[in-house]
């Protein structure tokens, strides 16, 4: 189990309060890779002591979880982020899911909102996590699974040192593509995350900027051109696979948040263009949690 942290104890007390008893049972390892040297308390618990606890001074998250998944030992790696809450059962419900689909190399869950006092909140969340919202009637299938909730089979990892970003833009859309990737909505965590207007804003910008700067190195020529001018229709394309699988979840408030949601979709493809404008994500991927 892999979380990253930016923030300085008790950033990630929530969470871990979660994990920790369901890691144990199931003799899970819990890896915490921590860009400030104090994501954990000093000194140290002795129910921590099992941690691992990987220091990256300065790293952005996309280092974080990488450098982490690099040195995690086990046949299944499960990411989550600080800011969410995992069902008590996780861990088990994960171990299950991989058990039950072995040709499956990705496994994602269901993400519920757990900010709602902001009318940003809502709108964000559904930008980035309404195909994620349970029930699944029909599994996503144009969306790569939620960095909140996703856990990946060692063996669809290339052997190596692993690149910042490689895992949740490249490895994840070639698994979709080629089918491999299940959902199983019983594997759940509460995202909780709240930035007022501006920062809502910002974090959406900086996450499409971080998508496509962190690898722009590898899109060449008139790839790099072809996938700017995608860029310029992108908002319509995020609207309809955030917006589709919410037909179905009458108690889900989406049709009130609709402008802001469009607003947000903006923001993410003039990141994502930014990013491969200047063919780099710049201080983006340092501005993301």
């Amino acid at each position: 189990m892999v979380v990253a942290t930016t923030h300085a104890w008790p950033s990630l007390q929530a969470c871990l309060e979660i994990l920790l008893p369901q890691c144990k049972a199931h003799g899970v390892e819990l890896l915490i890779a921590d860009s400030t040297g104090e994501g954990l308390p000093d000194p140290l618990p002795q129910e921590f002591c099992k941690i691992r606890h990987i220091v990256v001074p300065g790293a952005s998250v996309f280092e974080l979880r990488a450098r982490a998944t690099e040195e995690a030992s086990g046949e299944i790696i499960a990411w989550t982020e600080e800011h969410c809450r995992p069902a008590p059962d996780r861990c088990a419900k994960i171990c299950e899911a991989h058990a039950r689909t072995p040709e499956a190399c990705i496994v994602g869950g269901a993400v519920m909102n757990g900010s709602r006092e902001e009318f940003t909140d809502w709108a964000s969340f559904l930008c980035t996590f309404g195909p994620f919202l349970p029930p699944f009637k029909n599994p996503p299938k144009k969306r790569a699974p939620a960095v909140a909730n996703l856990s990946i089979k060692r063996r669809a990892i290339p052997a190596g040192p692993i690149r910042a970003g490689f895992i949740e833009v490249i490895c994840q859309a070639r698994l979709l593509a080629a089918g491999r990737v299940r959902f199983e909505e019983d594997i759940q965590v509460t995202h909780v995350q709240s930035f007022g207007w501006g920062g809502t804003f910002a974090a959406h910008f900086h996450n499409g900027r971080s998508t496509t700067g962190l690898l722009a190195d590898t899109i060449c020529g008139w790839r790099r051109i072809r996938q700017m001018l995608i860029c310029l229709v992108m908002p319509a394309e995020v609207m309809r696979t955030s917006v589709t699988p919410l037909f179905h979840k009458s108690r889900i408030p989406w049709r009130r948040h609709l402008p802001l949601m469009f607003a947000l979709a903006v923001a993410f493809s003039a990141g994502e263009l930014v990013g491969l404008a200047v063919k780099g994500a710049g201080r983006s991927p340092h501005l993301l949690e």
